[in-house]
C-alpha cells in the first residue's frame, strides 16, 4: 500500500488574497460613500451661495440706496430658482440693509447682507441645512473726493480771463480730475502730488487733453517712479445723484403743495424761490394754477394690508397693498413712521387685472414724478406720493415685487 501526502500552501494563500480584496473592497466603498456625501454637501453649500447672491441682487441692491436706517427684510424667507429637477435651488432670507458714515467723510457707505439656505438628504438619510452669508457694499461717488475738479478749462466771468492753465505758483496735493482740456503755463511747471485724470473724450475730441506748454510728462512722474496720469472716463456732470444728497441732508424742506404762512390751498402749483445770504436765506413764494392735462387716471382695487411689514404680505391678505419698509401708522400725528421708501403690490388687483403683465408689456408705466393716491372706498382716509425710479430703468416699477 502507498500512501501519498501533498504539502502546499494554496489555500492559505487564497485565504489571504480573498481578505486582503476584501479589505480593499470596503474601504473602496467607504471612500466612495465619503465622497458621496461630500458632494452633495459642496452642491448643496454652492446652492447655498447661489441663493443668497440672489437675494442680494432681487432685494438688496435695488431697495439698499433708499434706507436711512438698518432695516431686516425677509425673516421667513422666499424660494428662488429650480435645479435640473425642477426642485427649488433654495432659499433667501434676512436681507439686512444697513449705513455708515465713511471715516473722514461725509459720504454714506450701503451694506446689505443676504443669508441663502440649501437643504438636502444625506446617503444615510439624514436632512441637512446648509446657510452661507454674502454681502455687497455701494459707495456713491463724491466730489469731496476731489482737490480739483472741472467739467471745462475754459475762460470764467467776465471780461478777458483767457483760458484756466496751471504754472510754477500751483501745488495741487490731491486728486486732479477734468472733463475738458488742461493747459500748462510757458512760464513755469505746476507741482502735483495727487493722482492726475484726464479723459478718453478729451483725448478723441481735442486730439490731446493736454496743451503741454513749457512742461513734459515728468511733472506726473511720482517719487517711486510710477506716473500719476490716469486716463478715464468723463464724470458726468452735474451728478445724477445731486438732488437725491440734497434731499436727504436737508434740514429744511419747503413743501410743494402748501404756501408759506398760508397753508391749505388746492389744486395749486407753488414756485419757490431760495436766495442765500451770509448767516441764512431768503424763501419767496408764488401760487399759480394751471389747467388738467394728460389721460384719466388709471385706477385698480385693492386690499390695504396694514399689518404687512418689508416686502411680505400677512398671512390672510390676498391681493393686498401697503408701505415698506416701515407700515406702522400713527393715530395720533396722522403719519406713517419709519419714513417709508417704497410701496408693495400683488401683481393681480383684487379684480383680477394681472398688473405684472402690463408692466412687462409696456401698456402701464409709471413715470417718474406720477402722483399716486391710495384711498378707502367712501373716500374718509387717504393718502398719495410721488413716484420715484428707484432701479434706474426708467419706470417707477421696481424688478422686484412691484416696489415703485
Amino acid at each position: 500500500m502507498f500512501r501519498s501526502f501533498t504539502r502546499g500552501s494554496a489555500a492559505p494563500l487564497a485565504l489571504l488574497f480573498t481578505l486582503v480584496s476584501m479589505s480593499f473592497t470596503v474601504a473602496y466603498l467607504k471612500n466612495s460613500f465619503s465622497q458621496s456625501a461630500m458632494e452633495k454637501y459642496r452642491y448643496a453649500e454652492w446652492k447655498a451661495l447661489y441663493a443668497a447672491e440672489a437675494g442680494l441682487n432681487d432685494v438688496g441692491v435695488v431697495i439698499l440706496p433708499y434706507f436711512t436706517s438698518d432695516t431686516l427684510l425677509l425673516q421667513n424667507g422666499v424660494m428662488y430658482g429650480s435645479d435640473e429637477n425642477n426642485i427649488p435651488i433654495g432659499m433667501y432670507k434676512d436681507i439686512a440693509c444697513s449705513t455708515q458714515l465713511l471715516p473722514n467723510s461725509t459720504r454714506k457707505e450701503y451694506v446689505a447682507y443676504s443669508t441663502g439656505v440649501a437643504k438636502y438628504i444625506t446617503p444615510s438619510g439624514t436632512n441637512v441645512s446648509i446657510e452661507r452669508r454674502v454681502y455687497t457694499s455701494m459707495v456713491p461717488q463724491g466730489f469731496e473726493e476731489f482737490m480739483y475738479f472741472t467739467h471745462e478749462e475754459l475762460p470764467i466771468g467776465p471780461g478777458n480771463t483767457g483760458t484756466v492753465n496751471f504754472g510754477s505758483g500751483d501745488q495741487l496735493e490731491g486728486k486732479v480730475h477734468t472733463n475738458g482740456n488742461m493747459t500748462f503755463s510757458n512760464y513755469g511747471c505746476p507741482d502735483f502730488s495727487g493722482e492726475v485724470n484726464i479723459t478718453f473724450e478729451a483725448i478723441e475730441q481735442y486730439g490731446n487733453a493736454i496743451n503741454w506748454g513749457a512742461c513734459n510728462d515728468n511733472i506726473f512722474e511720482g517719487d517711486d517712479g510710477v506716473s500719476i496720469l490716469d486716463t478715464v472716463s468723463q464724470i458726468i456732470f452735474p451728478p445724477e445723484n445731486s438732488a437725491e444728497v440734497a434731499r436727504q441732508n436737508a434740514t429744511r424742506t419747503f413743501v410743494a403743495d402748501s404756501k408759506l404762512f398760508r397753508p391749505g390751498k388746492k389744486d395749486t402749483l407753488i414756485m419757490t424761490e431760495i436766495k442765500f445770504v451770509e448767516g441764512g436765506y431768503w424763501a419767496t413764494q408764488w401760487w399759480y394754477n394751471i389747467p388738467p392735462v394728460g389721460n384719466p387716471p388709471a385706477e385698480f382695487s385693492y386690499v390695504y394690508d396694514s399689518t404687512g411689514q418689508g416686502v411680505t404680505f400677512a398671512d390672510d391678505i390676498n391681493n393686498g397693498v401697503h408701505l415698506s419698509n416701515s407700515n406702522n401708522f400713527d393715530g395720533t400725528t396722522n403719519t406713517y413712521t419709519g419714513n417709508p421708501s417704497y410701496f408693495l403690490m400683488d401683481p393681480i388687483s383684487l379684480d383680477g387685472v394681472n398688473l405684472y403683465n402690463l408692466v412687462e408689456t409696456g401698456e402701464l408705466v409709471a413715470n417718474v414724478g406720477d402722483q399716486f393716491m391710495i384711498y378707502n372706498d367712501d373716500n374718509t382716509k387717504a393718502f398719495t406720493f410721488t413716484a420715484s425710479d428707484p432701479d434706474g430703468d426708467g419706470n417707477a416699477f421696481g424688478a422686484a415685487f412691484g416696489f415703485f
